[in-house]
């Protein structure tokens, strides 16, 4: 039994090794504080005191900023530290940090960061926040409701006898002072998202001709009928109007004025290369003929539907389901794909490509299915970024090369049985409502079989059945 002073001695000591360990854990201790403050593994209170060190002692170290920078757009940082930072380069460069940071918005996706963004800007009169707001409405604040985002009620404080959309058209339209390129489509986008496309292509008409994305939007609609809604579409769009391209612009145009009023609604920049490809036979059926067409083309096909609930989709894929959501456009561009996979050397490339894609777990395989000499062939694309056996990252490449081809194509490969993926995954889906290209997927059902999937952007999916391998040359 331990005496009372020897209790006593006891308590003195660690009382001792306590105030030790709490004056290690005071500011002014760390050795290298900006780490500790960027360590999201780090307790908050030990973050808290790490800023506070390296604000004391390392203002003028060029890590400081950067690592501020970091807290401000990096992710998994919470809203405290974010303020934290803004507050900071604030009192470093309040001009130069407002400016960078009205270009860099989109990468703000905490709401309460960004309601802090807004309310300093409201505050200090920071010129260029309207566009900046407009710009960061156009993308995704996961979880917030439409009428709480902070973007969208700087817009309504700061314009209160406007509607959203007038405020939008009037980015777009550059009425705004200092409203870059990138302000203006992104303007249209959220603009497109607000009204009906008849009241997009009314508001189109009143915008002066002050530069290429509002001609080149106007000439769209006027020669081609189609009318980009997205910053892709728009990327798209400035693609094709290069004057390098003049000719395949003139040649689609061409073929848009020989449609009837049915056969151009709902026409769209995915279809262009289709009208360039379509048959004399094809270019004079109606819509009603060209279903009977499809179904034909289809009939006593062997389709297959997924049955991994969670990794793909269960979405209907028959079409008599979809149908009643097929343009004329979007029917042609289903016979001719169902009809390009008829062709037996076409078929031999996806089957080599489909083995390869098998053979290499380190992503999934996909290309392009495009007109050369007279016929669809198939280009594969090396990914971009190698990840994971399920997923394809197409490279830039490919994309440009899409914007004058037929479709993109993937694999769902990774076994011969492979039908529960037998179909456009989330991913795979998502890709194609952003880009707006017409899509399909090639998957396994057996070592000879290919089930085949197409999408697009208004996610309608149709199974096309299945192609089989003209030989077994490459197993």
């Amino acid at each position: 039994m331990h005496s009372s002073s020897g209790v006593r001695v006891a308590v003195a000591v660690v009382s001792v090794m306590m105030c030790a360990w709490s004056a290690s854990c005071a500011v002014g201790v760390y050795g290298d504080p900006i780490a500790v403050m960027l360590d999201r593994d780090t307790d908050f209170r030990f973050r808290r005191r790490a800023a506070q060190q390296a604000q004391a002692q390392l203002r003028e170290d060029p890590r400081w900023p950067t690592a501020l920078q970091s807290l401000l757009y990096k992710p998994a940082y919470p809203a405290w530290q974010r303020r934290y930072a803004i507050d900071q380069l604030i009192e470093r460069d309040e001009d130069g940090f407002h400016q960078m940071l009205a270009k860099r918005i989109t990468a703000i996706t905490d709401a309460q960061t960004l309601d802090y963004v807004f309310q300093l800007a409201r505050e200090r009169g920071w010129p260029g926040y309207t566009a900046a707001a407009i710009r960061r409405y156009g993308r995704p604040l996961p979880g917030v409701p439409d009428a709480d985002r902070p973007d969208r009620r700087f817009v309504e404080l700061a314009h209160p006898d406007q509607r959203l959309e007038e405020v939008a058209f009037e980015v777009f339209a550059s009425q705004h002072s200092g409203a870059s390129i990138r302000d203006r489509a992104a303007a249209w986008e959220v603009l497109c998202r607000l009204v009906d496309r008849p009241r997009a292509e009314s508001l189109l008409e009143q915008a002066a001709d002050s530069g290429p994305l509002v001609v080149d939007l106007k000439a769209a609609v006027a020669q081609l009928h189609v009318l980009p809604t997205t910053r892709e579409q728009l990327l798209w769009l400035g693609h094709l109007r290069d004057p390098i391209r003049r000719g395949w612009w003139e040649r689609a145009a061409a073929m848009v004025a020989r449609l009837g009023a049915d056969q151009r609604s709902g026409l769209a920049l995915r279809h262009l290369s289709i009208l360039l490809n379509v048959d004399e036979a094809m270019f004079s059926l109606d819509r009603s003929a060209l279903l009977r067409r499809l179904v034909g083309l289809i009939r006593g096909e062997h389709h297959h539907t997924p049955r991994r609930e969670g990794a793909i989709e269960h979405v209907r894929q028959d079409l008599g389901y979809g149908s009643d959501q097929l343009s004329w456009a979007d029917l042609a561009t289903l016979c001719l794909l169902t009809q390009a996979l008829r062709d037996t050397s076409l078929t031999q490339h996806l089957f080599s490509q489909a083995q390869a894609d098998r053979l290499d777990t380190s992503s999934e395989h996909g290309g392009v299915l495009d007109q050369a000499g007279g016929t669809i062939v198939a280009k594969t694309y090396a990914p971009a970024i190698r990840r994971h056996d399920r997923v394809f990252y197409p490279p830039q490449e490919m994309i440009d090369h899409l914007y004058t081809a037929l479709a993109h194509y993937h694999f769902h490969a990774q076994r011969y049985a492979n039908h529960e993926y037998a179909g456009p995954g989330r991913g795979d889906r998502a890709f194609t409502k952003r880009m707006g290209f017409n899509c399909l997927v090639f998957t396994y059902v057996g070592p000879d079989h290919l089930n085949v999937d197409y999408y697009q952007p208004d996610g309608v999916v149709i199974d096309l059945g299945t192609i089989n391998r003209p030989t077994r040359t490459d197993r």
